[in-house]
């Protein structure tokens, strides 16, 4: 339940004193360590602290600065994340013999993601990060902690998901929490899964209602009419049709894409966001598959595995489906890149093609000249961003490219410090002579923040 979380930040809690083979014992039931030998897990035990929770306890807040990680013994630990409005809501729950906190680890700036909150009668080990080294030297012991962050990375971005999308659901139709905790619990008592409840919860107000043919074929007209009467050419006429097959149902379909000749940039944000006369490619990015609702865009694998089929199909079993086949607003687009979103989620693609996403939706709701949205989804794409440079190899081009982008995301996001760190590794990257514009970009950025630092300071 969404609110704010109750408790002290660094509650009542205290070390406990246990024998080395009960401790050696309870760290063996953690997925992480059941395969070390004795001696290796003897070397940390010796420099883990092992904390009990008699109350509710908060053991960090998401944007501290994190130097451990955690391993629940006994009891239960919940992780929280902040979303735009300010309010706490609860992501998911670690139980005894899992692990958590590794993340500000493989994050380059240390800075805790989430907040944790060790509920009461709850024993951890707490283990100085630097003991992941030591970890990923174990290849499959690395593989699992890996798709354990994968796994609870998906959980995150599902759950802001449907936080965001119920929200602007509530804002639309002036419902009540008490009458969607009605819904939802009438959903429940007829046997509903939890999971189809998440999934409905997916939708905003504005995919639901143009669904209804009526009111899409209202619109259209409207466009057509304003269109003819004003003399321009209709955006219909500025588009092809590309011919594509969907890699999940194999039904071959066509979607709408910008003719070149008719794209006009106006201006371009340091960020790489562009900003159009007229007709926006960025609203076309996206392919929709008509028949299940798959989307993705043209760097997303065209063949999927069993496993990738299954994940994607159990996202769409309970969306509605709609043609994207046509001309797109701005909020077409939103819906679009939500389905992408949740489609390239669950099929486990690459961080750096989910930050692309998670980019162009800040980028939409600039375009919205709404603040508190863009700010959500930059620091989105910048922790996909970030995850993307921990796992993924890129060409020298590309690797520069994406070093100033987190920089630059680190600047838009108030954090001037880190903007200089990651602008500075690539003013001093040895490929940086091949690549001359993006090094000058970020020396001028890089300048820039140092004089606003010394301004801030002299003041």
């Amino acid at each position: 339940m969404a609110g704010n979380i109750n408790t002290h930040y660094i509650g009542p809690r205290g070390a406990v004193s246990l024998d080395l083979n009960v401790k050696l014992q309870l760290l063996k039931k953690s997925a992480l360590f059941k395969n070390f030998s004795d001696n290796t897990l003897k070397t940390i035990v010796n420099n883990t602290e092992i904390i009990t929770c008699q109350q509710d306890t908060m053991l960090y807040k998401e944007g501290d600065y994190g130097d451990s990680f955690y391993v629940v013994a006994l009891g239960r630990v919940t992780l929280y994340k902040k979303v735009e409005n300010g309010t706490v809501i609860p992501i998911f729950t670690v139980n005894k013999g899992e692990h958590f906190g590794e993340m500000a680890y493989f994050n380059k700036s240390g800075i805790r993601t989430l907040s944790a909150k060790a509920h009461a009668k709850s024993v951890l080990f707490k283990i100085p990060h630097a003991f992941l080294v030591l970890i990923q030297q174990n290849s499959a012991i690395s593989y699992s902690l890996i798709k354990a962050m994968q796994d609870r990375q998906k959980k995150v971005y599902t759950k802001l998901a449907a936080v965001s999308a119920q929200s602007a659901d509530n804002k639309g139709t002036g419902k009540s929490e008490e009458k969607k905790e009605k819904k939802d619990s009438r959903e429940n008592n007829t046997g509903s899964k939890s999971k189809i409840i998440i999934d409905e919860s997916l939708l905003t107000k504005h995919i639901q209602e143009t669904l209804n043919p009526v009111k899409q074929g209202e619109a259209k007209n409207s466009v057509k009419d304003e269109e003819e009467n004003s003399g321009e050419i209709p955006e219909q006429e500025m588009l092809y049709e590309k011919k594509l097959t969907c890699p999940v149902c194999q039904k071959k379909f066509s979607t709408p894409r910008p003719l070149s000749k008719y794209i006009r940039i106006s201006q371009t944000d340091s960020d790489f966001c562009n900003h159009y006369e007229g007709l926006n490619p960025i609203f076309y990015e996206v392919a929709v598959c008509p028949k299940c609702n798959y989307a993705f865009t043209d760097d997303t694998p065209d063949k999927l595995g069993p496993t990738a089929l299954k994940n994607i199909s159990d996202v769409l079993e309970n969306l509605p489906k709609k043609d994207y086949s046509t001309t797109r607003d701005i909020d077409t687009a939103v819906e679009t890149y939500i389905l992408a979103i949740l489609c390239q989620t669950a099929y486990e693609n690459r961080d750096s093609i989910i930050a692309r996403l998670y980019l162009r939706m800040a980028w939409l709701y600039r375009y919205k000249k709404n603040i508190e949205k863009e700010k959500t989804y930059l620091q989105m794409a910048l922790e996909k961003y970030l995850s993307a440079f921990n796992k993924e190899k890129f060409e020298p081009k590309t690797e520069l490219q994406l070093t100033y982008l987190v920089g630059e995301l680190y600047n838009r996001l108030g954090d001037p410090k880190n903007a200089i760190q990651w602008f500075s590794s690539l003013v001093m990257h040895p490929k940086k002579d091949q690549y001359p514009a993006i090094v000058h970009k970020a020396r001028e950025q890089w300048q820039d923040l140092r004089e606003k630092m010394k301004s801030s300071r002299r003041e």
